[in-house]
């Protein structure tokens, strides 16, 4: 009986043992899928900012049927990857998104106004995407002060 004592001390220490590294491993490897969907989500949306930063910068060339293009992809993948976004980016995101009809008509005209659009857009989006409010003016009127001598 002792030696039957032992024996099942042994196994279940064992099992305790592989049970405490398998919840460890578990918990660490639900740890990093979180991380990983999250940093996935993430360049998804920098993506679309590179488009969107594309399309800005080829209407800004006059090349109005190439940013065209480009703002159709961008607003097709923003279309299919707002769900995916922050709770408090989506509504940004939705007034972006909802600006796609004029952008692209006027692209198709080949509007110059369209390139200050797109670039206003790609503002927008970036600030919704670093936290800062809309409201808060960058860059404007914003200077450097002389260095001291």
């Amino acid at each position: 009986m002792n030696r039957l004592k032992k024996g099942l001390f042994v196994t279940l220490g064992v099992a305790a043992a592989f049970a405490a590294g398998f919840g460890w491993q578990f918990l660490r490897a639900e740890r990093l899928e979180r991380r990983v969907a999250e940093v996935e989500r993430d360049l998804a949306f920098q993506a679309l900012a590179t488009e969107l930063g594309v399309a800005a910068i080829e209407a800004s060339r006059q090349s109005y049927e190439s940013a065209r293009r480009v703002s159709s992809e961008f607003f097709t993948g923003l279309q299919a990857s707002i769900d995916r976004a922050p709770a408090d980016v989506r509504n940004e995101l939705a007034s972006i998104l909802a600006r796609r009809d004029d952008v692209i008509t006027d692209l198709s005209r080949a509007v110059p106004a369209s390139a200050d659009t797109l670039a206003a857009l790609f503002i927008r989006y970036h600030l919704a995407w670093s936290g800062a409010r809309p409201d808060d003016e960058h860059g404007v009127g914003d200077s450097v002060p002389a260095p001291a001598r």
